[in-house]
């Protein structure tokens, strides 16, 4: 009888110690009005065993990690975060990574040979109230960072990333309702053919500065609307061996009658602008500034390239300032002067 006890002891023991981590139950958070800290998360009674931690401040998730609307997590400087294949971090409360200059907040992939999206990322999610993320010396490795179910109406998120590190996934900040990205390098396995995509489709973009793009799209930032490409400044963009910005959007377009009294919808610049960051400027929709209203584009070597039957037509006053040594360029996509 004791060695049958002793046995069975024994087997209950590998069952702990061995459960897949497919077999976890997701974390999440329950939406009780808790701010978790990496720590209380992993001695969580519901869900800790799916939280392993080990060596310095290592905590490997082998969950999917919800934060519910009235909940917020906070990760500490000096902690790393290494999530399963395919697991994310979906936010529908407060996330704040709390890196320093000298001990950063790392997010990464638990793979020993981690690949581009490994890991499912950081999505911003639509709850009951405002979701936000805030970074500050953060590496978040091998996954995206996404809005999710994001729309011009409800603008329902709040994200500022500053002095960190993204490698290897997508930064798709759509329809926030304030984005700051500021310090900041975007970067890429140049060699693996996959291109990172930089997306502010819909935002209003409080800051975009002194930021380093490394990637092999097309565009260095995609759908910037008209009236918030002035936040842009002091970015060193090189995309696909070009500095291009792309001025667009997808909802929200003014009625106009800009190009020979012929209403359609445009994309409408109404309050003057001055657009000082370096950058080739491709307009892939028409653009109208209204009366009175004037652009410039202030920096030597910078350009607009416009999309097929693209128009744009200024009511106010535009000035475009080139060099000698550095023109202006005026121009189509395709190549052929306009």
């Amino acid at each position: 009888m004791k060695r049958l006890a002793a046995l069975l002891t024994g087997i209950l023991a590998l069952v702990v110690v061995f459960w897949p981590a497919s077999g976890r139950a997701d974390c999440d958070t329950g939406n009780t009005g808790t701010t978790y800290t990496l720590a209380t998360l992993d001695t969580h009674p519901t869900f800790g065993n799916s939280i392993d931690k080990s060596g310095n401040n290592k905590y490997t998730f082998h969950c999917t990690l919800i934060i519910r609307p009235s909940d917020a997590v906070t990760m500490a400087a000096g902690s790393t975060v290494a999530m399963d294949n395919g697991k994310l971090i979906n936010v529908f409360g407060d996330l704040t990574v709390n890196g320093t200059s000298g001990s950063w907040v790392t997010i990464t992939s638990s793979s020993a040979s981690p690949t581009r999206n490994i890991w499912g990322g950081i999505l911003l999610q639509s709850g009951n109230g405002y979701a936000t993320i805030t970074m500050n010396y953060a590496r978040v490795l091998y996954g995206k960072i996404e809005v999710q179910n994001g729309s011009p109406t409800s603008r329902a998120y709040e994200m500022s990333i500053t002095n960190s590190y993204l490698y290897d996934g997508d930064l798709k900040a759509n329809n926030i309702r304030s984005l700051t990205l500021s310090g900041t390098t975007v970067t890429e396995n140049l060699g693996d053919g996959t291109p990172t995509t930089v997306n502010f489709d819909g935002s209003t973009l409080d800051a975009v500065s002194n930021n380093y793009f490394n990637t092999q799209a097309t565009n260095c930032i995609d759908n910037v609307m008209p009236s918030r490409v002035h936040v842009l400044t002091g970015n060193s963009l090189n995309c696909n061996s070009s500095n291009r910005v792309e001025v667009d959007y997808t909802g929200n377009y003014t009625a106009s009658t800009c190009v020979s009294g012929v209403s359609q919808a445009f994309m409408a610049l109404s309050v003057t602008r001055t657009w000082s960051q370096r950058a080739t400027y491709v307009l892939n929709r028409d653009l109208c500034t209204a009366d009175g209203v004037g652009l410039t584009i202030n920096t030597p070597g910078s350009g607009l390239f416009f999309g097929s039957t693209v128009n744009f037509e200024t009511r106010g006053d535009l000035t475009l300032a080139g060099s000698s040594g550095s023109p202006f360029s005026i121009r189509s996509v395709s190549g052929t002067s306009t």
